[in-house]
Formats: C-alpha cells, sequence, structure tokens
C-alpha cells in the first residue's frame, strides 16, 4: 500500500504545480495521469494496462478518448475522459460536448472514467438500462458512481504530507469496479483474474457459520477421506474454496460449451442460408443444460437451494459472475481463447490462465498450501513420450500407450495436461497405423476406460474434464452423457486398501465415491505418471497416509486395540487406528532419529511403488518430484525399497536448488557460478520452485525380483537456464523421437553409500549433518504479541510504554481503561479485552517486565511481557523462565527468502515473526525442572563428545557447566 500512497503524494504534488502554471493545457497532465493509473493498475493487479492520449499512436488523430485501460493487443475496456480542474465531475457526467463523446464512448463499453485532474469518478448506465450497440447513452441514463476527490485527501505538505486512508481506499475501488464490474473483456487472462477477484469476495463474504451446507461439506471430507473439518482452521478455508470454486467453475466451463454450441448455431444458420439467430444472454439455469461434468452439475445444483443460497449469500455473487460472462467480447474471447489439440503442441493454452493464475489471484495462500504448480509442457512431453518409449522397448508393448491393456494414472491429474498428451501418443499410433479416421473413437475408449485421473480439487478437475470433453469433440467423438469419463474427484493416498465405513448423503457425493473406488479395487494399472504435490498438506486421511509413510520410515504398524472393549479401535472413516511396534528402522539401522519424510510427494511415491512395483506383474512410474529422496539423510529405506521393487530407474536431475547450490552452478561444472533456475520458472511463473527437482522413470519387467544392488541406476544433471534443461530434455529423448545429447552415467547404490541415487552430494554432505534441534534440544518460538505495533503492548519509547500501561491497568473500571487506550479493545483471537484487563489489574504493574524485544532485524522495541493469561496472543512463558543474561540463536525451521535462511543472534525477547515468519530460538542455557539454575543447551550426546575432548572424564553437572 506505501506504492500507491506514494504514487498519489507525487501526483497531487506535481498536478497541484502544474496547474498553477498559466502555460499548462489538458495534455500537460497526461503524463502524471499515466503514472498515477499506472500504479493502480500494479497495486490492484488489475489486468489492464493504460494507454494515455491516443495521440500517441496518431498524432494527428482528433475526438479520442484522452485515457484508455485496455490490453497489449489494442483492445479497449473502459474509457477516460480528462477535463481542467475549473469543471465539475457532475457536469462532466453528462456532458453531451464533441458529438456527446462521453455517450458515445458509455455506449462501447458501458463504463467511463472520468477525472477533472483533481478528482475522478465512476460513470455507468443505470441499472436495468440495455445500452444501444450504436449511437450514444443520453445524459438522463447515466450515473455517477462513486467520486473521490485525490487533491483534498492530501495534506500538509513536503516529508510530512499524508493521504487520507478514505480517499486511497475510494480511489483503488474506482479503478477497480471499473474493470471488475463493467469493463468488457476480451482476453482469457483478463477474464480469469477478474473471476478470481469476484470468487475472492464470494468466499470472503460467505458467513461465520457454514451450517448451512455442513451436510454437503461432511460428505465431501468424507468422500475424500479429509482429516480435517469445517471447525478447523485449515479446514474451513480449504471447504470454503472449494465451495466457491466449484460454483463459479461450474459456471465458467458451462458457459465456454454454452458460447460453442451459440457459434456453431450461427454458422450453421449461415452455411444453410436461413436467418442468423438473435443473440441471447447466459442465464443460471443454462449451466445445468450446458454442463457436462454431472457430478458438477449436481453439486451446483445443491448450492442452488433456495435454503443454502440464501443462507450462504452466493446469489449475488453468481449473478456478478454471470454479468461478468455476458460482457465477455465473445467473438475475440473466442479468437484467443485456445484449448490443446490433438496435435503437438509445445506451448501453454489459453485454458491454463483458468487454474493457477485464476488460484494466485483468487487465494494466493491456499495455492501455495497445497503446492499449486504449473508443469511445463516439454517436461509433460518428456515423461509421457519417455514412458511410450518404454513401454515398446522395454515392456515388449508395441504400440505403447495406445495399447487397450496398458491402464494409465495421473494420480494428481491437475487441470490434465499429462492425460492429453496421452492422447496425442495414442493419435500418433493411429496415425502411423494408418487408421486417422479412427482416432476420435480410440481415445473416447482410452478416456471412458483406461486413461484415468485422480484429482483431489474441485477447480482443476472441472479444467481437466472440459479441456477432455473439448478434445474429443472436436474429434467427432463426444462423449456419451450416459458414461463418465474416468477423471474423478478422489483422494488418490486413500481407498486402495478398505473402504471404511464412508456414510454419505448426497447421491452424487456417493456415485462418485462409489466409482472412483471401483477403479482403485479393479483397475490393472501398469503406468503412473505425474507431479505429485511437493509440501506436507494436512488434508488427506492421516491413518492410511502414516501407513504409506511408516514402510519408508522401517515402522511396523499393528491394530490399536481397547484395554477394556478388547476391540479395534476405528477413526473418523471407520478404519483401524493402528500404533507403531517397537524402533524404527530408519534409526536402528540408519541412526536417522528426527526424518524428514512428511513431505507429500513422498506418499505418492509409496502408493506408485505400490501399484506397481508390488502389485502390477509389470510397469513403469515416472514422476517430477522434488530431488531431496536422492541422497537425503531421512531417504535410505524409501531408495532401497525403489531399488527392490524395480530393475531399472532412470535419474533426469534437473537441479535448480536453492538450499542446495542457491540456484547457482557449482564449482568445477562448465558455467560455474552462473544461474541454475528451477525447470519450473517460466514466462508465467518466472519464481519456479525453491527445491531442486528431479524426474526419475522406475521399470519393473515380467521377471523375479532382485537384490536392490542389481537394480540398473541411469543418472544425468541438467544445468542452467530454465528454457534451455526444457529444450534439452525434449531433445534427449530416446533414438526415434530426440537426439540424445546428454547420455546417462551409471549409478551403483549401496549399504554403504545409504543407497543414493546420485553419484555426487553437491550438497557438500549437508543432509548427514546433525539437525539443529539434535546439537540442541530445548528451543521454542518467539513472543508474538499480535496487538499491533502501537497504542497497546509494544512501543519504541520506553517511557511512553511504561506509562501507557501503568494507566491502562490502572483505570478504575473496564470502560475507563478503554477510553484511555481504545486499541486494547481490538478483538483478537482467542483474546478477550474485558476478562484480560480484570486479570492482570489484579497482577498489578511491574516496571520488571518491560523488556527489549527484537521485532525485526535491527529494530529492536520494548514490550510489556506479561505471561499470564491471552494479555499477549503468544506470551512463551518459558522464554520468560530463561530470558534474563542468556542469549539466543534464531533462525527458521524451512527458509523460504534469502532473508530467512540467514539466523539472527539475540540477547534480548524475540518476536516469533523476526523472520517474517515463525521462528525457532535456541537458547545458549536452559533451567532444568525446579533447579535455579541453567546448564548449557547440549544434547547428552554432544556433551559427552565435547567432554572428552576437553578431558572430563566424568559428566557430571560440574562438568556440564565448566565445559560450557
Amino acid at each position: 500500500m506505501q506504492n500507491i500512497v506514494r504514487a498519489i503524494l507525487e501526483y497531487v504534488n506535481e498536478t497541484r504545480q502544474l496547474e498553477a502554471l498559466p502555460s499548462s493545457t489538458e495534455n500537460t497532465f497526461y503524463p502524471a495521469i499515466k503514472t498515477l493509473i499506472s500504479a493502480i493498475l500494479r497495486e490492484g493487479r488489475l489486468p489492464f494496462q493504460v494507454r494515455v492520449n491516443t495521440s500517441e499512436t496518431n498524432a494527428k488523430a482528433r475526438d479520442m478518448p484522452d485515457f484508455v485501460l485496455g490490453d497489449d493487443k489494442m483492445f479497449v475496456g473502459v474509457y477516460g475522459e480528462v477535463k481542467r480542474p475549473s469543471t465539475s465531475l457532475e457536469d462532466l457526467s453528462v456532458s453531451t460536448e464533441q458529438n456527446d463523446q462521453i455517450g458515445r464512448y458509455l455506449a462501447q463499453t458501458g463504463v467511463v472514467l472520468i477525472s477533472n485532474v483533481r478528482s475522478f469518478g465512476l460513470l455507468a448506465c443505470i441499472a436495468g438500462y440495455d445500452r444501444p450497440v450504436t449511437g450514444s447513452v443520453p445524459p438522463e441514463k447515466r450515473v455517477l458512481i462513486k467520486t473521490v476527490d485525490v487533491w483534498s485527501g492530501v495534506t500538509g505538505a513536503g516529508p510530512h504530507a499524508k493521504v487520507d486512508d478514505a480517499a486511497v481506499a475510494d480511489l483503488l475501488e474506482i479503478f477497480e469496479r471499473s474493470v471488475t464490474d463493467y469493463a468488457p473483456l476480451a482476453d482469457p487472462s483478463s477474464l480469469a483474474k477478474v473471476l478470481a477477484r469476484q470468487a475472492r469476495d464470494a468466499k470472503d463474504q460467505l458467513p461465520g457459520d457454514l451450517k448451512a451446507v455442513k451436510p454437503l461439506l461432511d460428505d465431501y471430507r468424507q468422500a475424500l477421506g479429509l482429516s480435517f473439518d469445517i471447525d478447523d482452521e485449515k479446514g474451513d478455508r480449504f471447504f470454503r474454496s472449494s465451495l466457491v470454486q466449484t460454483a463459479f467453475y461450474s459456471l465458467f466451463a458451462a458457459w465456454v460449451l454454452w458460447d460453442k454450441s451459440k457459434e456453431e448455431e450461427r454458422l450453421k444458420a449461415i452455411a444453410e442460408g436461413r436467418p442468423v439467430p438473435v443473440q441471447t444472454h447466459f442465464e443460471i439455469d443454462d449451466a445445468h443444460s450446458y454442463l457436462p461434468i454431472p457430478f458438477l452439475d449436481a453439486l451446483l445444483h445443491d448450492i442452488r437451494h433456495p435454503k443454502r443460497l440464501k443462507a450462504l449469500g452466493l446469489e449475488d455473487h453468481l449473478a456478478r459472475a454471470i454479468a461478468t460472462l455476458n460482457r465477455v467480447n465473445r467473438p475475440l474471447f473466442r479468437a484467443r481463447m485456445t484449448f490443446p489439440t490433438i496435435d503437438e503442441q509445445t506451448t501453454a493454452a489459453a485454458i491454463t490462465y483458468f487454474y493457477e493464475p485464476f488460484l494466485e489471484a483468487f487465494d494466493p495462500k491456499l495455492r501455495d498450501d497445497l503446492g499449486v504448480w504449473y508443469t511445463p509442457p516439454e517436461i509433460v512431453r518428456y515423461q509421457v513420450r519417455r514412458v511410450h518409449h518404454i513401454l515398446k522397448t522395454e515392456l515388449n508393448l508395441p504400440r505403447g500407450l495406445a495399447d487397450p491393456d496398458v491402464v494409465v494414472l495421473d494420480p494428481c491429474c491437475g487441470t490434465g495436461a499429462y492425460l492429453l498428451e496421452v492422447a496425442r501418443c495414442i493419435a500418433d499410433e493411429a496415425k502411423a497405423d494408418g487408421d486417422e479416421s479412427a482416432i476420435g473413437l480410440e481415445l473416447s475408449r482410452a478416456f471412458h476406460e483406461r486413461v484415468i485421473g485422480f484429482e483431489i480439487l474441485t477447480a482443476p478437475f472441472a479444467v481437466a474434464q472440459l479441456q477432455l470433453y473439448l478434445l474429443l469433440d472436436s474429434l467427432g467423438a463426444k462423449p456419451d452423457p450416459d458414461r463418465r469419463l474416468t477423471i474423478f474427484l478422489t483422494n488418490s493416498l486413500s481407498g486402495w486398501r478398505d473402504n471404511g465405513d464412508v456414510k454419505l448423503t448426497f447421491p452424487e457425493m456417493r456415485e462418485e465415491f462409489d466409482a472412483s473406488q471401483e477403479v482403485k479395487r479393479n483397475a490393472k494399472i501398469i503406468v503412473v505418471i505425474g507431479n505429485p504435490p511437493y509440501d506436507a498438506f494436512a488434508g488427506a486421511a492421516q491413518a492410511e497416509e502414516a501407513e504409506l509413510v511408516a514402510h519408508y520410515k522401517g515402522v511396523e504398524l499393528i491394530d490399536d486395540i481397547d484395554s477394556k472393549t478388547k476391540q479395534v479401535k476405528r477413526n473418523e472413516f471407520g478404519n483401524p487406528k493402528k500404533k507403531q511396534r517397537g524402533q524404527s528402522a530408519l534409526y536402528f539401522d540408519y541412526g536417522v532419529r528426527k526424518q524428514l519424510l512428511d513431505d507429500l510427494y513422498i506418499r505418492f511415491f509409496r502408493m506408485a511403488e505400490e501399484r506397481i512395483g508390488e502389485v502390477a506383474k509389470f510397469g513403469i512410474v515416472s514422476y517430477i518430484s522434488n530431488s531431496s529422496y536422492l541422497t537425503g539423510r531421512s531417504h535410505p529405506i524409501m531408495r532401497k525399497s525403489l531399488l527392490s521393487n524395480f530393475h531399472s530407474v532412470w535419474i533426469d536431475n534437473l537441479n535448480g536448488d536453492k538450499y542446495k547450490t542457491g540456484k547457482l552452478i557449482p564449482e568445477g561444472l562448465p558455467g560455474a557460478g552462473t544461474s541454475d533456475q528451477s525447470a519450473f520458472s517460466t514466462d508465467m511463473d518466472a519464481r519456479g520452485i525453491q527445491p531442486g527437482t528431479a524426474i526419475i522413470t522406475l521399470v519393473k519387467r515380467a521377471e523375479a525380483k532382485t537384490e536392490p544392488t542389481a537394480t540398473a541406476v541411469h543418472y544425468r544433471d541438467f544445468w542452467g537456464l530454465a528454457n534451455a534443461k526444457r529444450a534439452a530434455l525434449v531433445a534427449a529423448l530416446p533414438a526415434g523421437v530426440g537426439n540424445s545429447s546428454s547420455p546417462y552415467d551409471p549409478v551403483t547404490p549401496t549399504r554403504e553409500n545409504r543407497w543414493r541415487l546420485s553419484p555426487t552430494m553437491i550438497e557438500g554432505g549437508y543432509e548427514a549433518w546433525p539437525a539443529l534441534d539434535e546439537l540442541f534440544p530445548t528451543f521454542y518460538q518467539g513472543v508474538e504479541p499480535s496487538r499491533g505495533l502501537s497504542g497497546t503492548v509494544i512501543d519504541t519509547d520506553k517511557r511512553e510504554l511504561t506509562q501507557r500501561i501503568q494507566h491502562y491497568l490502572g483505570a478504575n473500571n473496564f470502560d475507563e481503561a478503554i477510553s484511555l487506550n481504545p486499541a486494547f479493545a481490538e478483538k483478537y483471537s482467542r483474546y478477550d479485552a474485558r476478562k484480560e484487563w480484570d486479570s492482570v489489574r489484579k497482577i498489578g504493574f511491574a516496571g520488571s517486565k518491560i523488556v527489549e524485544n527484537l521485532l525485526f532485524p535491527f529494530d529492536q522495541r520494548y514490550l510489556y511481557y506479561e505471561v499470564s493469561g491471552k494479555w499477549l496472543n503468544e506470551s512463551r512463558p518459558e522464554f520468560d523462565k530463561n530470558l534474563r543474561g542468556n542469549e539466543f540463536f534464531v533462525t527458521v525451521p524451512e527458509p523460504r527468502k534469502l532473508s530467512e535462511s540467514r539466523p539472527v543472534f539475540s540477547s534480548t525477547l524475540t518476536n516469533r515473526h523476526v523472520h517474517e515468519r515463525g521462528s525457532a530460538i535456541f537458547p545458549r542455557e536452559v533451567q532444568e525442572g525446579f533447579s535455579a539454575e541453567r546448564y548449557a543447551n547440549l544434547s547428552e550426546a554432544v556433551w559427552r563428545a565435547l567432554g572428552m575432548h576437553f578431558g572430563l572424564t566424568e559428566p557430571t553437572d560440574t562438568a556440564r557447566r565448566l565445559l560450557f
């Protein structure tokens, strides 16, 4: 927000000076206006650009708008008109000057931004008015919806100038509403961003209590095996998002097919010489007529139940979305909206805007939590084509993926990229057989029977279904409405062993659940391929996931028996509860006390290993994932298990690891010291992925299992820029597809090298080092006041803070206390202002509780450190116990930013978010039990080793203190 405040201050200062010049004209203000609007568009992440004075492109142009908001293809979404400060916005809004210029602009787009330099206004048509296609909108049909006086919103001058918060909010709202609620749209990315903002508004305005749809959400949770419910913070966030996305994506998918149908009707009428049908508007009831996904259609129907719609407050938001779809310039949009085709494709189709970028604008935190990343098409092509080739050459299936017995599963199919590339392979085989006419029929059979996608999120599920529907339709094989495509909304990590006792109320949920379970029970899968989520996501059924990961931990799980009833305990899904028996083999065999096996991709590996390595007679697994398992200290059992269940392994290490190499090519390699990007860095998202990534291809033949040392492991590295890596991958496809310029090197995993799948340890032994919490066993998080940075418990001035707390706690009653210090009445999580005031007032003020507090690096403040009750959001009494005269090492458990990867040293109280998010505080000394003395914060093994080094033969308490 600071950027927009700065832009307003600069704008007001500059335009006031220009207005004072006798030589200034209307055009004089254009550069300042352009700079301000550009800042507003950036701040609001609005999908348009600003062009000021169309004479920039045609110096002789007359009667042209003073500025427009549009896209880079010269499409105009919003017209803008500017006059001098002497003209009022009210007069400008009804102006008919220059052949009713403003009326004509309004007729073309339905919205005009007007300005008299000092103020801005949003002008539209009155509600219910059907504006003419040509001509102009008369003054009586116009409405000035909102205005803001920017000049008056700035007070003071020079460095002391301030901008009124209300003026900032009004200015941003005017521009946002002009784009989000009124402007016509033509570009897919623009529509995706606008719909995402509207969906976000719908989610944010859902009621706090979701009881109106609790049965529906309970079904959703049960069917997907989600461990949390709507009473959890994560569960609430996930379900709110799923609810809104279901509605918005259902509308979007139906609208796409409605538009396609209307265009086909129009073209057919022209071809037959009949009158062209009158253009109609898309209505919400059309969604049920044109939505080809029965499951989503039924869900939308349930959400639209009058009782639920009213309780959720979604009716206006759905109407807003439909109005947005109806202001799309459909011919232009249709020309720009590309879907994947059966022909070879190396660039992303426009449909991709309706998932990852949509989710980024809709809920970026949820996007990060779910690990949603667009897989570049070159990577998808490489994996699928390599599997296709291996099926032919290694597994004796001459038609590869086109063989009718090859059952393929993408367990996290997203928007369907891998499934579409499988379709291209099948089509290529049909062409090679000289049977192009049968492509549609063969693909229809494949996507109804054996090419399977699982997805846990409704948004990508909808997009995948839509893409495959349109692909088959384009090939003359429109899916049969009575037969479903084999794309299922389900949890890939559960349901393979035991269905438990899942009780579902809604028929569509039961049908989807039963259909996915039928596949898990009976499909003879021989290919598992995809890009599994990387991070630990607490959404899936923990009991069954624990069984998956337990294998790689070397943990034996047994049924948990109730001591009284002697019956097996069962979880909320009806599955047996498990408990560990004996010691972990990971610790016993490899000395790994604290493992790092909770990342979600690890569970997907085990699921794939079970399906192919243990259940199937033969098959292939191809994953691109976090590469930490190749040499990770926590992963020896995982690596040995994979080597035991597969006969051949190929590894394409794409590197690009922030944590191991800093995304730089290491010394000793060509290009050392230059950029080593993530292979996921694209023009759409330049950030890429922070950890390194690798593609692994595991092949099981119809042969007896061999010892892990007998498994052939082939390895190669890719370094450098993302585009070059992806191009090298495609060029390195097997003979007949590409020319390999990067040969594999053999790798020999053994027990002695912990079954490592890489010939080198680029991280220099990092994974073999003990973790900080293994060296220093006592640590805690920092103190979190959650009371803002002024007016309550924190201040830069110790005296002011002392007086404030004294006055607050010394008041005669709570009302008097709050009148003196209103900031203390702000509501925070689990904080009851009156209750805490009563509690702390009884304890009384103590000057010793005002302590120095490291808020951010180099930002030391004072905090009234009261550890009782909820005076602070998180007070950490254990920190207080070890605070005085101590020193602290502060770091972040899993740093993702440069600022987080650098530790901080402190001798004072430390804020929990000193690194921008949760920090771990390691004290130099700790007080144990009831003893008043503090001892070195060292683990038993560490201080014994140091004691021996310094000749302290007896590890007594005295020796421990002396050692420290």
